[in-house]
């Protein structure tokens, strides 16, 4: 029976490298003239979305695609469907999912843009918020940080303008005008007392600031608490501290704490 490996294997020219089969049987692989490969049902399924070369590739954990390419910046296939060609404008700089399984990416132009029900957060956000000096003037402003809940311990998003303006949304008023009721919302993730969905792994680290335990949950969330008073942390630093101390390497631009969270999983459980 003829694999996906084989059938991208047939497909390169010059040497293989960054070589990943998937669970699902999907085979990735870089050269240094063509880019990135993903050969899916025996085709290269990011030929049908990408412009030149893909420089980066990864398949997430719920089936998303995310690439990137000198000429798109970043792409995110959702269900057969680039999602970023409907919102952005321009090259794309960053884009994901938040915990709450909204999407937000950045171009240059815009800032940060967040979408949910496949609706634009950031340009519905301060006609709902008037009570903020610079609500009227939103539509000439640019979202330059959205903190999630992993980084700040709110339970929804806090977003900042350029000019050091914040507005905080929980993850209710979002649904609101986002146009999803409380029983969607609900409907959407199972919710336990500390986190979203189940614990599915988990691990104790050391590092010089002190002892640890990281949570990765079965909705992908990664979270990290105090051993020794058992208080959720602030996530990436600590995350971040651990890889320096112990040499993991990645991608700072790239990573997010998902991704990072899962590197120092699998280093704990290599050693």
């Amino acid at each position: 029976m003829t694999t996906n490996e084989d059938i991208g294997k047939t497909l390169a020219i010059g040497d293989i490298s960054c070589e990943e089969l998937y669970d699902n049987g999907d085979f990735q692989f870089e050269t240094d003239e063509q880019g990135y490969f993903l050969i899916r049902d025996g085709k290269n399924i990011l030929e049908e979305y990408q412009e030149g070369n893909v420089t980066y590739c990864d398949v997430k954990e719920n089936g998303d695609i995310h690439f990137e390419t000198d000429e798109q910046g970043i792409c995110l296939i959702h269900d057969g469907q680039n999602i970023m060609e409907e919102y952005q404008e321009g090259k794309s700089e960053n884009a994901g999912f938040t915990d709450n399984g909204d999407f937000f990416f950045e171009t240059e132009k815009q800032g940060f843009i967040l979408i949910s029900n496949g609706v634009n957060i950031c340009s519905e956000v301060f006609k709902i918020k008037q009570e903020s000096a610079f609500a009227s003037g939103y539509e000439s402003e640019r979202v330059d940080i959205i903190d999630f809940e992993d980084d700040t311990g709110f339970p929804g998003y806090k977003f900042v303008t350029e000019g050091d303006d914040t507005v905080s949304l929980t993850y209710e008023e979002v649904a609101e005008i986002a146009g999803v009721s409380p029983t969607e919302t609900d409907d959407k993730k199972t919710t336990t007392d500390e986190g979203t969905g189940e614990v599915v792994e988990e691990a104790e680290i050391q590092t010089s600031s002190g002892e640890h335990r990281v949570v990765r949950r079965d909705s992908g969330q990664i979270q990290v608490f105090n051993l020794e008073t058992g208080e959720k942390e602030v996530a990436r630093p600590i995350l971040i501290q651990f890889s320096d101390e112990n040499s993991i390497e990645f991608d700072r631009k790239k990573a997010n704490t998902r991704v990072i969270g899962k590197k120092v999983l699998n280093w704990v459980r290599e050693h």
